[in-house]
């Protein structure tokens, strides 16, 4: 006596569970084609289905082929990318993909220009506020842009700085070494030793012999 498969169901949820998207239904054995996008938060692209709920291991990607074998719950997952930039937005250093909450490690270093260092990342191009330190801790919460931030290097020979914040795009206008405060004070007091050398060798010179 023939008898058929049995006929299995898959439950097409959101993440956590809470929303059913929709039931797809066939015998045990016979596949389907999952779908290959659903609606979910602004900011976050649909990266597949995990099999538990809150899970971000995607199990089958967008599109995929799924077998029948039993009644089961299929998950959508969600990422975001955060990427990290110049100051101006102009360059991408890199890009990192997490899931909603998903606890990152931002960039401890980025390349900086010559004549200065990095100390963090920004929330908007152009800006010198830092928001974020080197290697700092961050919470994905939708699709963001990060802005590298730099400081002027200790240029003058007294050790001073001006240890101003800058953005790349102000590179062309404090990009050159600078002399501070002290630094004056001390190409001060050069300038008249040498022209104390220069009166005293004047004065030998005109000495009789």
């Amino acid at each position: 006596m023939f008898t058929a498969n049995a006929t299995d169901t898959i439950t097409l949820k959101n993440n956590d569970g809470t929303s059913t998207y929709d039931s797809l239904s066939g015998r045990d054995g016979t596949s389907i084609t999952l779908p290959s996008s659903e609606t979910g938060t602004a900011g976050y692209s649909f990266a597949g289905w995990a099999t538990s709920s809150g899970s971000s291991t995607v199990t089958y990607g967008p599109g995929a082929n799924y077998v029948f074998g039993g009644n089961a719950g299929l998950f959508a997952v969600f990422t975001a990318d955060v990427t990290f930039r110049n100051n101006d937005g102009s360059t991408t250093y890199s890009v990192v993909t997490g899931t909603a909450g998903q606890v990152i490690t931002l960039p401890m270093t980025a390349r900086a220009p010559s004549g200065f260092h990095f100390i963090g990342w920004a929330t908007s191009s152009g800006s010198a506020t830092v928001a974020y330190g080197p290697g700092a801790s961050y919470t994905v919460a939708g699709s963001a842009v990060l802005f590298a931030v730099f400081e002027a290097d200790p240029v003058n020979p007294s050790g001073g700085t001006s240890n101003t914040p800058v953005g790349v795009e102000t590179l062309a206008a404090t990009g050159f070494p600078f002399v501070g405060s002290g630094g004056l004070g001390a190409l001060v007091l050069l300038a008249g030793l040498i022209a104390l050398l220069r009166k005293r060798n004047r004065h030998r010179e005109s000495a009789p012999t």
